[in-house]
């Protein structure tokens, strides 16, 4: 293809970059001029700055996890309320609730007793039957000193076991009366039957409206009161369960330090045997003083 210079009109090569006969620069091969080129660059800066001015992809991600944070950080600040309002909320009750009267706590002792003396005829019912197992051997007829010597096993233990139905009925006899924690439980059912008999009554038009609502509100004011004095009596028990649990720690702790004494010589084993033994049954005792009470601290 033949080119022309765009002044002279004279022929042109292609490679050419200025005309050869006028001297005139050609539009093939050429450079940009730097007018253009100035306006090109000038371009991409105003381009670059709009794009600093747009909110890259990384902003949205940060605002939305400080968002998320935030958001964590109230949900904790409300969650940490909200722990400190119960706690301060049982404080409150465990502050403003009477302490248990020497009469619960006396009937309670008894319960204890009770329990104590079931347990140990449920192990002298297992030594009656190893009394029985050897009555029943062949030596127990012909052997006369072996007869004496379970004879005298055999007394034993029904001596111990008139002595514990003796003890068993002196404490029953103490124990007048209904235990308070099972009237409050036993008002609560009958309330809650009462209340339920009455709705479906007023549902069959048994009874009227008005009827209706003053027996409501008297057998709820009952249900109430019922349930906050059960609410008392087991936050009192549970007061008292601590402090016995407390005291067992501390026997358990004698304990401890008794037989250190008779390891290090301090004291020798004839006057260790009772120590340790009386130590032993205060330790059992308090145990089993707080599992009884801990079935009356339970929500039912």
């Amino acid at each position: 293809m033949t080119n022309f210079c765009p002044y002279c009109g004279k022929k042109t090569r292609s490679a050419d970059k200025f005309c050869i006969y006028c001297g005139k620069p050609l539009l093939s091969g050429l450079d940009k001029p730097k007018e253009e080129t100035k306006k090109e660059i000038k371009v991409e800066e105003e381009f670059k700055e709009e794009e600093k001015e747009i909110p890259s992809i990384d902003e949205p991600i940060e605002e939305k996890e400080q968002i998320e944070v935030g958001e964590k950080e109230e949900v904790k600040q409300k969650k940490d309320k909200k722990a400190k309002k119960v706690k301060e909320k049982h404080k409150k009750e465990f502050k403003e609730i009477p302490p248990l009267s020497d009469e619960i706590k006396k009937r309670l002792e008894l319960m204890v007793d009770l329990r104590d003396i079931k347990n140990k005829k449920k192990r002298l019912a297992a030594k009656f039957e190893d009394v029985e197992k050897l009555i029943e051997d062949d030596q127990y007829e012909i052997d006369a000193e072996y007869t004496a010597d379970v004879k005298i096993k055999l007394d034993a233990l029904k001596k111990i076991k008139s002595d514990l139905e003796v003890k068993e009925q002196e404490i029953k006899g103490q124990m007048s009366g209904e235990f308070e924690y099972l009237t409050y439980e036993k008002i609560i059912a009958e309330k809650k039957d009462q209340l339920n008999t009455l709705h479906t009554n007023l549902k069959l038009r048994k009874v009227d409206k008005e009827i209706y609502e003053s027996l409501k509100l008297e057998y709820k004011k009952e249900l109430e009161e019922a349930k906050q004095n059960l609410k008392n009596l087991q936050l009192g028990i549970k007061l008292w369960l601590a402090r016995i649990e407390a005291e067992k720690s501390d026997l358990k702790r004698d304990l401890k330090f008794l037989k250190g004494r008779l390891s290090s010589k301090e004291i020798k084993e004839d006057e260790f045997k009772p120590k340790e033994k009386d130590l032993e049954v205060k330790i059992r005792k308090k145990g089993l003083m707080m599992e009884t009470l801990k079935k009356y601290t339970k929500n039912g």
